[in-house]
């Protein structure tokens, strides 16, 4: 594929048909730079900074398109999966598909 004038390495995330994740990562050469460079894009990936300013990007591209309904339904379901990755990394109290999806807000017995 090769990489654009100016930059030393790339990350791309694909999805499937299946739902497959793809990492393809490349990289000019493996220079001492080239790393320190790399690993900087790596660790900003999981930022919060970095997601809600790929959000903000999102959000403007959906609108561009008079898509607001589906960056409403992609958001959602972005909150919901990084709610249950969370969870499953016991790094806060999260969701779990089962709670979300049959757990009511209202139960029963607070209407007593």
């Amino acid at each position: 594929m090769g990489l654009p004038r100016d930059t030393v390495a790339s990350i791309l995330y694909s999805v499937d048909s299946n739902g497959e994740m793809i990492i393809d990562v490349e990289m000019e050469d493996y220079s001492p730079d080239t790393i320190v460079n790399f690993s900087s894009l790596f660790a900003a990936i999981p930022s919060t900074n970095l997601h809600l300013q790929a959000m903000n990007i999102l959000q403007e591209a959906f609108a561009r398109d008079g898509k607001g309904i589906e960056f409403e339904n992609f958001a959602l379901s972005v909150m919901q999966k990084s709610a249950l990755i969370e969870h499953e990394e016991g790094r806060g109290e999260g969701l779990t598909q089962e709670k979300y999806t049959n757990d009511p807000l209202i139960k029963p017995t607070d209407l007593l």
